[in-house]
């Protein structure tokens, strides 16, 4: 570390300490820093996007429904169905999430393509995290939510539309990235030989009604501020250590459908976690399959 001459010796002394026996703590926070900035943008920040959209095209996807996007969305906006996004996904017990023909048609049309720059958005927290999940299951490389939706754009005074805006389709081509995915096998064995580290995001309702044996429960809506914003890497990240969560553990999420599970799946990102798997089909499809063990 190069010293600058101009500070105290303590301050020097205090500075290299803090390298010495803490690299790991100053390692963690950087990369959640740089995680938080990949995943999670301000509404100042995509108002930055929207402003230079000349010079580096933007996608904002609007999850409201059709009526509200219609009163009022972020100008260049295109609205995502979400209900028909989810029924392909869920469609054939969750095979739909690999039918690569219908995933070329629902990207190619809202003219999507995997090295685009997307933000995600919407009044519903879990229906924008499902969209987002979804999008980097099918490839996309650069999607972000926007902290706080369109109810926090909207309180800081920023612009929006109800002018609908033409756009090309595109030639979509989903890559599978499995690796995000948890199907109801692995989870039946993970509860077999505690290979992975389940969390439960549903409500403590729906916990005490019944959950997979061993699951840490963890309700979405606590991974927010009482303004709907995330809250902070590292509070995240205090919260998922606080239930022995280690770096090495492969984390899934689930809920009853796959949108809390979402964005249970984001925070755990968004704190810095790598090993990271959604259940897509949740608690629906668990609770259906008459070998699934449950635990009340």
């Amino acid at each position: 570390m190069p010293i600058n001459h101009s500070l105290p010796f303590t301050a020097i002394l205090s500075a290299c300490l803090v390298m010495t026996f803490m690299p790991g703590a100053v390692l963690a926070e950087e990369a959640a820093t740089t995680e938080k900035t990949q995943l999670l943008l301000s509404a100042g920040e995509v108002k930055e996007l929207i402003d230079a959209a000349d010079q580096s095209a933007v996608i904002l996807l609007d999850v409201q429904d059709r009526d509200a996007f219609s009163k009022a969305h972020l100008p260049g906006a295109r609205w995502i169905d979400v209900a028909e996004w989810k029924a392909a996904a869920m469609a054939d017990s969750g095979d739909g999430l690999t039918n690569r023909q219908r995933w070329i048609e629902l990207g190619s049309e809202l003219g999507l393509a995997r090295d685009g720059r997307i933000v995600v958005y919407g009044g519903a927290l879990p229906n924008a995290a499902r969209v987002w999940w979804l999008l980097k299951y099918l490839g996309c490389q650069h999607v972000s939510l926007l902290n706080g939706g369109i109810d926090f754009w909207q309180k800081q005074d920023l612009p929006v539309t109800h002018k609908p805006i033409d756009f090309k389709t595109s030639e979509f081509q989903p890559t599978f990235q499995k690796h995000r995915l948890a199907r109801i096998d692995n989870v039946k064995q993970a509860v077999q030989d505690g290979s992975l580290f389940v969390f439960d995001t549903r409500s403590k309702a729906e916990f005490a009604a019944g959950r997979v044996p061993g699951a840490a429960h963890l309700e979405w809506v606590r991974l927010l501020t009482e303004d709907g914003t995330f809250k902070s890497a590292a509070e995240l990240r205090r919260m998922f250590q606080a239930l022995n969560l280690k770096p090495q553990h492969t984390a899934v999420t689930y809920c009853r459908s796959g949108g809390r599970a979402s964005v249970e799946a984001f925070a755990l990102e968004l704190a810095g976690y790598e090993n990271v798997q959604n259940y897509f089909c949740s608690w629906q499809e668990y609770s259906s399959d008459a070998e699934a063990p449950v635990e009340k």
